[in-house]
């Protein structure tokens, strides 16, 4: 090619370039933007325009010049769309294009087959080579492709790198090849369903063909011959494509299903994420947000609702006065009656020193092992030289017993992995019943704010909990707590 001006240093077809590529974005079924998500990918129609008014030479003169300009992007004209608002339909006045390559669907046509020749004149006779060093998503050199040349592309980045082989050589190595669909797709009636009417089977024809692999009853009364029909399993890339797909969808369901859980037989579909920050009085979690409105349109309208759960008082609370209550004494008096609910504190030796982060990670471990099984665990926090717990002891575990464990296995565990010596705990502990939803509610609210009160200045603690409404214990476990004072 001689080094004469070429089109795009004269002129382009900008407005017809860019009115495409808005109309490009809507578009889903059959765009390379499907097969994988790329940041800033370039324009089909943006990148078609810019190739060939690269490639070409300028015409020299205005008249051969407006008719290719013409020809690449059509002519611009206005419509009148019309739109309805609430109760009223409003008109607005839109530019589109009409003619040209540039459009989505109209790139194919005939004057892309004159494009070319065009392009191959310029380079006597032969496919230009074009050179992308960062093809990214791959539009351009699919587009070069599109116009014939010889085209290389590449990507430092291994994403980039395996959709150019998906976008530009898979598709023309298999091209016309077909090959055997995987077996664990055949058990797929859906699926087989939408390949078997692909093929042009419907009504009773596709029904015996499901009904060859199992997935569909043998149909009775089936036309003379129809036996004779095979199922004709081979599929081309594109249907390859949809199966693998299909598969690592259903692996990708089962993978994230307890992240994306059913509600109100809806799938969670997204995460709104903000930061949060911790309310010093009731030490709830509050995203911190612009707004609660999720969707403000005239016909719908969803509003962010803010629920803090409150611990719930089991079914054993109020305490049945009927019921027996026993007690016995030791240095403290201690009642006991039949499925209640106990408010249960002890406390370090004197000759020890506070409880260090890790011991007590060790005694939660140690609260929680039996639960469910020997007790109900409804409440606990580990102070630095103290244990709270709201437990509900079952009918063969007395909760003395219970206590007795506590204080054994994590004395036990304390000397054992730390090196304490000596009496751990006090031998002595406190307990009183539970009276009434008001009364559980308050020692819950007590143990949950425990920490702050003790120290202020924190805004997490990892070694207090209390069970939600489902039965779940809801403690501040996760990484990157404050640091509290041991």
């Amino acid at each position: 090619m001689k080094d004469i001006p070429r089109l795009i240093e004269v002129a382009f077809p900008l407005r017809q370039a860019s009115l495409d590529s808005v109309h490009e974005k809507n578009v889903r079924h059959g765009h390379i933007s499907t097969l994988h998500i790329w940041p800033a990918r370039r324009p089909l129609a943006a990148c078609r325009a810019a190739l060939i008014a690269t490639l070409l030479p300028d015409p020299g003169n205005a008249a051969e010049r407006k008719e290719l300009l013409e020809r690449l992007g059509g002519r611009v004209k206005e419509v009148v769309e019309r739109k309805r608002e609430g109760s009223r339909i409003v008109e607005r006045v839109k530019e589109v294009t009409e003619g040209g390559i540039l459009h989505w669907g109209r790139e194919s046509g005939p004057d892309l087959e004159w494009f070319r020749e065009k392009i191959r004149e310029a380079y006597g006779g032969r496919a230009p080579k074009v050179l992308d060093p960062f093809a990214g998503g791959g539009s351009i050199p699919l587009e070069a492709l599109r116009l014939g040349c010889e085209v290389t592309a590449m990507d430092i980045n291994p994403v980039a790198w395996f959709i150019l082989k998906c976008t530009l050589e898979y598709p023309q190595k298999l091209a016309g090849q077909t090959r055997p669909l995987p077996d664990f797709v055949l058990k797929d009636r859906k699926f087989m369903e939408g390949f078997f009417k692909a093929q042009g089977f419907k009504d009773s024809s596709l029904k015996a063909q499901l009904a060859k692999l199992g997935l569909e009853q043998t149909p009775a009364g089936r036309q003379k011959g129809f036996e004779e029909v095979a199922v004709n399993l081979e599929a081309d890339l594109a249907w390859q494509v949809r199966a693998w797909g299909w598969w690592v969808l259903q692996q990708a369901r089962k993978e994230l299903a307890p992240f994306y859980p059913m509600v109100d037989g809806k799938p969670t579909v997204a995460y709104l994420w903000a930061r949060t920050v911790k309310c010093k009085n009731c030490r709830a979690t509050v995203p911190l947000l612009k707004t609660r409105w999720l969707c403000k349109k005239d016909n719908k309208r969803v509003l962010l609702e803010m629920m803090v759960k409150k611990p719930v008082a089991p079914a054993s609370v109020p305490v049945k006065q009927t019921e027996e209550v026993r007690k016995y004494r030791r240095k403290l008096p201690h009642w006991r009656q039949s499925g209640a609910v106990y408010f249960v504190t002890w406390r370090l030796h004197p000759s020890q020193t506070g409880l260090s982060e890790t011991e007590r990670e060790e005694i939660v471990s140690v609260l929680k092992h039996f639960d469910g099984s020997r007790y109900d665990l409804w409440a606990y926090v580990v102070m630095d030289d103290h244990v709270h717990v709201l437990v509900e002891p079952k009918e063969t575990h007395p909760l003395e017993d219970l206590v007795h464990s506590w204080k054994s296995f994590s004395a036990h565990g304390l000397q054992r992995t730390y090196g304490r010596k000596g009496k751990i705990w006090q031998r002595e502990y406190f307990d009183r019943i539970v009276r009434d939803e008001a009364e559980y509610l308050e020692k819950a609210q007590y143990i949950w704010n425990n920490p702050l009160k003790r120290w202020p200045e924190i805004d997490e603690y990892r070694w207090v909990g209390i069970k939600d409404m489902e039965g779940e214990t809801g403690s501040e476990t996760a990484d990157g707590r404050a640091a509290v004072p041991g």
